[in-house]
């Protein structure tokens, strides 16, 4: 993976701890459990959740990635380009009015999380 971590301005330092920008050098991506809630936009490219026996769910282009208690496996499309925010403890709810825990270990579109939509945990 190729990226770029860019440090929050001092408004944000509060709820995000950081913002990264960047692009997959490899096909298949393994990324380690984490207790961070991220919200990641696809600029270009798509991927696709991979997992032991099933076949590959295909992702949509923005969504939260709630905490994970295992590690998650994806299949990334060649050149693809992203930006991802992580958020402090508390900072999703503070600004977006979601608690973290609605979203643990799953990866929910933006569009189903927005205000107006129901998350189910």
């Amino acid at each position: 993976m190729i990226r770029q971590v860019v440090s929050p301005g001092q408004v944000l330092r509060p709820y995000l701890r950081n913002i990264m920008v960047g692009g997959f050098a490899l096909h298949d991506v393994h990324l380690p459990a984490t207790s961070d809630v991220q919200l990641v936009i696809y600029l270009h490219g798509r991927a696709a959740l991979i997992g032991d026996d099933a076949a590959p769910s295909r992702m949509p282009i923005s969504f939260i990635a709630g905490p994970s208690s295992g590690p998650r496996m994806f299949r990334v499309e060649p050149d693809s380009r992203f930006v991802a925010v992580t958020f402090r403890p508390s900072g999703l709810v503070s600004c977006l009015g979601m608690p973290a825990n609605l979203f643990s270990n799953q990866l929910v579109s933006l569009d189903d999380a927005l205000p107006g939509h129901t998350v189910t945990a």
